[in-house]
């Protein structure tokens, strides 16, 4: 099957980690690209600050596992840890020299990757980053993906054959696409941490004594345990 164009690009909505990645990859292969970011700039808050073993070997052939080593931090062994009891598993990752070209954890925050990714696309031509562009909604046709934006100039309507949704786990794009259903790839995961200091939470949490979660909170032995859910600020 071939897909007919009818525009010359992909667009992206959303111009973080994966939104600028997937853009940079598509503009290496030849096929133009426009990423539409709300912000107006690289944004700081990123949770995210590990890159694991097969998400390195990935990022070799467009170029960011290189510029990462440069900036982040290797980590060969990784800890579970407990606030009263110290130490309770610790995995050596050098294990893994076999089956991975990056046996370690790499400690490198992502608004750097991003960074990173807005100077690549920036050197290539037909990719194209606009910032101070919220995605809006969209519309399908038999022959194109109509994309509605918002901008400081106003709204407007922009034209492609595909469009790529990257702009979070509140996907405007995605929910826009299903008819108000998301489709999520996994019900719940879990981060640890161990403040007990919890200033401010997210729509559909709940405090108590420190705990952050959408469900009862589990919490044995002093470890925080924490929905990644929640909007959460420390």
């Amino acid at each position: 099957m071939t897909l007919k164009r009818n525009n010359d690009r992909v667009i992206v909505a959303g111009g973080g980690p994966v939104g600028s990645l997937s853009a940079l990859i598509l503009a290496q292969r030849g096929i133009p690209v426009t990423v539409l970011e709300r912000e107006t700039g690289v944004q700081l808050d990123y949770r995210a600050s590990t890159f694991h073993p097969p998400t390195l070997d990935l990022l070799e052939e467009c170029g960011a596992e290189t510029a990462l080593l440069h900036m982040g931090l290797k980590c060969e062994l990784s800890q579970f840890r407990d606030r009263r009891k110290g130490r309770i598993a610790e995995f050596d990752l050098t294990r893994l020299k076999n089956d991975t070209r990056h046996p370690y954890r790499l400690q490198c925050e992502q608004f750097k990757l991003v960074e990173w990714l807005y100077q690549e696309l920036a050197k290539v031509p037909g990719a194209e980053l606009r910032f101070g562009h919220a995605f809006t909604g969209m519309k399908q046709t038999e022959d194109e993906v109509l994309v509605e934006v918002d901008t400081r100039e106003g709204k407007k309507t922009l034209r492609c054959d595909i469009l790529i949704a990257a702009d979070g786990g509140r996907s405007e794009a995605s929910y826009s696409n299903t008819g108000g259903i998301l489709n999520w790839s996994c019900s719940w995961s879990f981060m640890l941490a161990s403040n007990s200091s919890v200033r401010r939470l997210g729509r559909g949490s709940s405090a108590r004594k420190g705990i952050c979660t959408t469900e009862p909170p589990p919490y044995v032995g002093g470890t925080l345990v924490v929905s990644n859910s929640c909007n959460l600020a420390m």
